[in-house]
Formats: structure tokens, sequence, C-alpha cells
């Protein structure tokens, strides 16, 4: 139980400052204070909890023997400056040490506010926490964490507003792609990424539920409408057409793009016929003579771009989707 889970009290508990957690089956209770945010505290705790490794000997024994529903998380002061946080904890905790009614062990008030770990130990705390994620009831306390989250849309709308700051910053957009593509050069993770997709793509219902999905946000005039939109924006945007241009000189300057920019280009074969695509779906149904690559991926909710990579040999695989060679005819035969 937790006042968190009251929908009146989104705004206070997304602010800093002291709270308990109080056994209701004994009246003994918790009280510490947060920087960052009440929710963020509580589900740490709980997490805490959950592995077993909260740093109350005391409190963790409670839980264990009560379970969760016999705990109430309270907001007891919601604090405005964060550099008096500690202090206005110190209070609280002074109020009640001498009673014995305390998990807090400690008479003294705390916060890792600030604290920098050593390489050690975030070598440590990175192993227990990849030991633990890695078994069944590791994995479902994520599960279970993360539905609560997703479940929360206030959490949403932070997280969005969070990551269109950091897109805005051209810093990161280099970092995100530097680092996207130190993984995928990695063989192992390759490997493991194709297996997971072919397992994925093996299920008949996996591959409907993702083309329903496709082929909603390739029609629906809403979403069409949006993207519309921002691709004008853009392309009014003199800086992007900019840096579109340097990007495209550096990409079909080398040879792989110069290649790619004469596959491009060679719409007709050599006795001036529309140049036509193969492709085979995921349930075995083959496709021949596709005129208009980019209308036929709109039709079943495909990438152009991925489609593409596909036809001109640079990938064999797609989503379940792979090319087609119709058997080459022999001599005599019609």
């Amino acid at each position: 139980m937790t006042e968190l889970d009251d929908s009146t009290a989104l705004e206070r508990v997304l602010k800093i400052g002291i709270y308990r957690i109080l056994n209701l089956e004994t009246g003994k209770m918790y009280i510490g204070s947060t920087t960052t945010s009440f929710k963020r505290r509580w589900e740490q705790h709980r997490q805490q909890l959950e592995k077993g490794t909260h740093v109350s000997k005391h409190f963790q024994n409670s839980w264990n023997k009560r379970g969760e529903a016999a705990f109430l998380f309270e907001i007891l002061e919601v604090v405005d400056n964060p550099e008096q946080v500690i202090e206005r904890e110190q209070d609280w905790i002074d109020r009640y040490f001498s009673t014995g009614i305390l998990y807090n062990t400690s008479p003294t008030a705390g916060s890792t506010r600030g604290r920098r770990f050593s390489d050690e130990s975030k070598a440590k705390i990175g192993a227990a926490n990849r030991a633990f994620y890695s078994t069944p009831e590791g994995k479902a306390v994520s599960k279970n964490r993360m539905r609560k989250i997703l479940a929360a849309g206030q959490w949403r709308e932070s997280h969005k507003r969070g990551q269109a700051r950091r897109w805005e910053n051209p810093k990161h957009h280099i970092e995100a792609s530097e680092a996207q593509r130190k993984l995928n050069e990695d063989p192992e993770r390759r490997a493991a990424m194709s297996a997971r997709m072919k397992r994925h793509w093996s299920s008949p219902e996996h591959r409907e539920r993702l083309l329903a999905h496709n082929r909603h946000i390739a029609t629906d005039p809403e979403l069409k409408a949006k993207k519309k939109a921002t691709m004008d924006v853009l392309w009014n945007d003199p800086e992007h057409i900019q840096k579109h241009a340097e990007g495209q000189r550096r990409r079909f300057s080398t040879d792989e793009g110069k290649v790619q920019a004469s596959m491009a280009r060679r719409l007709r074969d050599e006795q001036g016929r529309p140049i036509t695509y193969n492709l085979r779906g995921p349930d075995g149904t083959i496709y021949l003579d596709i005129p208009n690559v980019a209308a036929f991926c709109r039709e079943h909710g495909l990438t152009t771009w991925k489609i593409t990579a596909l036809l001109r040999r640079e990938r064999n695989w797609e989503q379940g989707w792979t090319r087609y060679d119709p058997p080459e005819q022999e001599d005599g035969e019609e």
C-alpha cells in the first residue's frame, strides 16, 4: 500500500523531501529522504526489498515476513530546497529515534546524494545486478516494475520531455550513433540479434501483429499528417538541408556508396524495359514483377529503405521477407 497510488497526489510524489515507510501491523517505521522524487525513492526501496538487499536488515526481515501489503509509504514533509533535505530528515529522526519504533539503526540522517563510487564498487554492483536479473525471479521483478512504470501516464510524459531535451543536443546524436555503431560491430551481438529475430518471425502471430502495426502506421491519416508536418519542417530548414547534403556526399564518395547510387539510378535494363523485383513473403507467398517498391511496402506495412537494401543484396533477410530469384530457364524452354 502506498500514498503514491493516489492519483490526486501525483504532483506531490514528484517532489522531494522526507517520507516514512510504516509497518501497519507493528507501528514501526523507516524514515528517509529523497532529492530526486518520492516516487523514484519508493521504487528504489521496493527493488532492494524484493531483492533482499535493503540496508536495514531489521526492515528487510519484517518485509520478508509480512509482505508489501503490510507497509504504507507516506510523505511526511515536502522540501523545496535540496540543500535542506538532510537537515529536515535529521529533525524527523530526532523526534522518533529514542522511542525505539524506527527501523533506522543510525541516529544520524544520511544521503548518497553526490556520492561517487569507485570503479571497483561500480563493477561489484553491476555484477550483482546482472546476476540477479539473469534469474527467473529477477526477470519477473524487472517485468513487474516496468509494467507499473509504463502504466503511469505522468512517467510517460516526463520521459518524453527528457528524451526531447536530450535529442536537441547535437553531441548526443554523435555519441548515440557511435555507441550503436560499436554495438553493431560486435559479432556475438549480431548473431544473438539475428537468432532472436528469426525466433520472432517464425511465429505467425508475431508476423501478423507487426504487419498490422506497420500497416496502421503507413495508412493512418493522422500519423501520415504528423510525419508530413515533421518532414516539411526539416526540409524547410537550411541547416538540415546542408547536413543532409554533406552526409550524402560522404556516403556516395565511398566505393559502396557509388555502387548503391548506380543501382538506384538504373531504372531500366539493357533492353529498355522497366526493372521489376521479386520477393518471397514470411508465409512463403511469392510476389513477382514488383514495379514500385515504395507502393508495395506501403501496402504490406514494410519499411521501404530496408526492403530496398534487401533487393540490393545488402542484407539477406528482413522481417521474414527474402529476395526471390526465379529459376533460369534452360535453352529450349519457353
